[in-house]
């Protein structure tokens, strides 16, 4: 809920691309479901894991969103050298996410049909 709500002030205030925007919600939603599903499916509840590829990807999301942040404040206070930057640090730290997102997300799928609770429970497919 609260990516959720810091994805809705970002559009908004129209500080990151829409399509950044877009992918990170949709991937969250994705991950958000399968999660609930293997949860619901497992005989131990409540006990799924993030994958380390989902805490990276993570990690990388949340400092492309940063640096977008960072680049609209930098922007509004007339420093559009600083923010120029920061708008190319949050793009390579969003594309760099990417890969490590769509995996820990096919993991999560992977978990939710076939069942299992971490990275060495989920069969390969």
């Amino acid at each position: 809920m609260v990516t959720l709500k810091l994805l809705y002030e970002m559009l908004k205030k129209g500080a990151a691309p829409k399509s950044v925007i877009g992918t990170i919600a949709v991937l969250n939603t994705i991950n958000a479901a399968a999660t609930g599903i293997a949860n619901y499916r497992s005989k131990h509840k409540g006990e799924t894991r993030p994958t380390k590829s989902g805490k990276l990807g993570m990690a990388g999301e949340m400092l492309a969103l940063s640096a977008y942040a960072g680049a609209h404040t930098a922007e509004q206070n007339g420093k559009p050298r600083l923010a120029k930057t920061l708008r190319k640090i949050g793009r390579a730290a969003f594309i760099g996410s990417l890969p490590l997102a769509a995996h820990a997300s096919w993991t999560y799928i992977k978990r939710a049909i076939f069942g299992g609770n971490s990275d060495e429970d989920t069969p390969e497919a």
